[in-house]
């Protein structure tokens, strides 16, 4: 199924909507094969493309387009505990120029935190945002082999260079495990050691 939200619809603006509409994209985010029915049904309220099934799909594919200002060549995104979306932006709009910026934009698609969000060291995020256990959030400065680390409300928690202990080179992938360590994966490995993951806990 395919269907298109009109967001400038008074359906959609209307008060008594945004809270369904937030829980189902909420419930979606959290488990997409259990929440088929109520992104179903609510799908239902939006114009829909024709044929559409006539019953809830066993898993979704749902896109969104935000507009928000400085989102562009976003790595990875990273949804913290609230529903706020988290992105590492790579280039500059329109340009090839190594961003500075990270977005964060609410569970409807509005910037928060004053976002866009600089300082930190961010330059070039690549593509291994990750969230930590305490809400913090984790982002690879791929240009300068470093990372860049915000608290949960957007403050730069990171010194102006950035982190760079542990022998980043173009840092990548980004996950936190169970013990709430923070793995990196470098792109081009440690230096001159070939391929490989360097953690800091």
């Amino acid at each position: 199924m395919i269907t298109r939200l009109d967001w400038s619809s008074s359906r959609f603006r209307a008060p008594s909507l945004l809270p369904e509409l937030v829980a189902s994209l909420d419930a979606f985010a959290r488990n997409p094969r259990l929440a088929t029915g109520k992104l179903y049904a609510l799908a239902g309220a939006a114009y829909t493309y024709s044929p559409a099934p006539t019953a809830a799909p066993a898993a979704w594919v749902l896109a969104l387009h935000y507009t928000a200002p400085k989102v562009y060549a976003p790595g990875r995104i990273a949804v913290d505990a609230k529903g706020n979306i988290w992105a590492a932006n790579n280039w500059l709009p329109g340009t090839r120029n190594p961003s500075p910026y990270v977005t964060v934009q609410d569970p409807v698609g509005s910037p928060i935190f004053n976002s866009p969000i600089s300082g930190g060291g961010m330059k070039a995020g690549a593509w291994g945002l990750a969230i930590d256990h305490q809400g913090s959030v984790w982002v690879p400065r791929y240009a300068d082999d470093a990372m860049a680390k915000y608290s949960p409300s957007g403050k730069p928690l990171s010194p102006s260079t950035g982190f760079k202990n542990g022998d980043l080179n173009h840092p990548q992938g980004t996950a936190v495990d169970q013990k709430g360590t923070i793995w990196i994966a470098n792109f081009y490995g440690l230096k001159g050691k070939g391929s490989a993951i360097v953690h800091r806990s």
